[in-house]
């Protein structure tokens, strides 16, 4: 093997091991924000919207609470 092969092979092996203490640190550092800002955090609430697509009403939206929504209206057409 050259002198410059074992220079290169050096070289890779003391990035790649630079990489794997970066990624570990990286990873470690995301673990304990997580583990931190689960206790700091209040819980969020839900809102519910007082109109529109989920408000119910129209048997179209998720909010209606029955299992069958009501039929849709009759379709408006100008043919007799």
């Amino acid at each position: 093997m050259t002198d410059e092969r074992a220079q290169h092979l050096r070289r890779l092996r003391r990035v790649a091991a630079a990489g794997a203490v970066a990624a570990f640190g990286a990873l470690f550092g995301l673990a304990a924000h997580h583990a931190a800002g689960a206790h700091t955090q209040a819980p969020a609430t839900a809102t519910q919207p007082s109109s529109g697509f989920f408000s119910g009403g129209s048997g179209y939206g998720f909010g209606s609470g029955s299992a069958a929504p009501s039929a849709p209206p009759a379709a408006q057409t100008n043919v007799s």
